[in-house]
This record gives C-alpha cells, structure tokens and sequence, in this order.
C-alpha cells in the first residue's frame, strides 16, 4: 500500500487560477525576474517612444532612468504579489487536506471515501465496499480507557492497509468503523480479501503500553457491484451497512456479503 494513502482518494479539486498556476510552475523569484525582465523592456519601449514624440535624441540617461525605475520597484512589488499568492495557495492546500484526513489515523475521511466514490462509480468497472468495524470497542474504551482505545485505532488501521492493494482506499468512516473502497477486481476477490483482514486482524498483538498487549476482531460486510454505474456510493454503503450488521448480529468475528 502506498505510503500516502490519502493520495489515492482522488478527490476533486477546483481549478487554480491562472496566475496561481503560474507561480506553481515558476516558482516566486523566477517570477519576479521574469515580470522584472519584461517591465523593464516595455519601460525602454515607453520611453524610446516617449523620446521619438517629443523630438528628442535618444539620450542614454532616459534608458538609465527606466531601468533604475524598473529593478527598483517591480522586485519588490511583484514578491510580495507572487509570496502572498503561494501562502494562499499552501494554506488552501494545508485545509483542503485537513477537510478529508482523519486526525488519528491520518486516513481519508468519510468526505474524501465520497468524492473518490462519486468519481469511481461513473464507469463500467466493477466496484465493491467493505464496512469494517472492532468487536466490542465500547467495551475497550471503557475497561482500558481512551487513549488505549486510540491506540488500536491506529494500530488496526495500519494492520487494515498492510492487507492491501495499491488500488484499494482505506478510510475512516467515523467511530471505530472503517470503509475500504475496492476498484475494477473481479467478484471473489472483495469477500477473499474481507477473510484475509478479518484472520489477520485477529491474529495481530496490539501493543496498548503499560506492558498491555491486546487482541481484538472486526466484522466485515461486503457490498458489490459488477457495473459500478449500476450501484450509487448511497446503495453500496446500504449494502454493506446492513450485511455488516447481519455479521455482528450473529456473532461478530466474521464477514457476511449483501
């Protein structure tokens, strides 16, 4: 699994404007001298122009006073323009990032699992949704306390990703609930691959500290579609919801398809 896995939510975003894109790709002080190049040559221009309507000799001293006019002023004004448009554009970035990461595990949230979904769901591929959810975390939270119940969080959560595919996107649905959007795999693989996490998770030591080492289990409901255009993200979160209940209603530990 990809080291960023927030990389692969694919989520959309607005296209910058034009002179954003311009200093992503220049960079501040390659604008700077770019836009000082060219002020200072529309100011020989000017004045060349200048010197030719009013009669007079083009004197060097006009030039001179151009050019001192232009590196003068226009590097000082265009960084600041273009340093004020970079630091819009990284804390843009910084809160769009913020808006779908989760803050304990630092997997997409449930808005980046939507925008990947609404993006996914438009072709013909199959697709599939896996709702996961820890055994009993009420219970953990209340016998170890929170920060315990934390820590399994990201430890589930990096035992979850070590389980899959580049292709698959790990999120974090809310709560002690994971969601794993599986694209364009052929039917049996999403319930082999639901087993798989489910054995491993089971068998994995939780490190809690305090010389605690727990163990935990998840239930896993399985929701697939051959046709992605067939199945919005509403139904197949539907879908698995319900045969993620049917798992724990009859036990936990275990996967049950839709």
């Amino acid at each position: 699994m990809p080291s960023d896995p927030y990389d692969r939510a694919c989520v959309y975003r607005a296209c910058p404007g034009r002179l954003r894109q311009f200093v992503r790709r220049m960079g501040v002080w390659r604008g700077v001298l770019l836009f000082t190049t060219a002020s200072t040559l529309i100011a020989f221009a000017i004045t060349g122009m200048a010197m030719e309507i009013a009669g007079h000799e083009h004197r060097p001293l006009g030039y001179i006073i151009a050019f001192t006019c232009s590196v003068s002023i226009m590097p000082a004004m265009v960084a600041g323009l273009l340093s004020l448009i970079r630091r819009l554009d990284e804390t843009e970035n910084e809160l769009y990032r913020l808006a779908r990461t989760d803050e304990l595990t630092d997997l997409p949230n449930r808005r980046a699992l939507m925008e990947a979904a609404a993006e996914h769901v438009a072709d013909a591929r199959p697709v599939a949704l896996l709702f996961i959810d820890i055994d009993h975390f009420k219970r953990v939270n209340d016998t170890y306390g929170h920060q315990t119940g934390d820590e399994i969080l990201r430890q589930v959560t990096r035992a979850l990703a070590s389980q899959l595919g580049d292709d698959d996107l790990l999120c974090r649905y809310g709560g002690e609930e994971f969601a794993v959007l599986i694209r364009g795999s052929d039917a049996a693989r999403p319930r082999a691959l639901a087993e798989q996490i489910r054995r491993y998770v089971e068998r994995t030591s939780i490190d809690a500290g305090a010389a605690k080492s727990l163990h935990v289990t998840i239930s896993i409901g399985v929701a697939c579609a051959p046709d992605a255009r067939d199945a919005g993200i509403y139904q197949l979160i539907d879908q698995a919801d319900r045969a993620l209940y049917l798992a724990k209603h009859e036990g936990r530990n275990r996967i049950r398809a839709a």
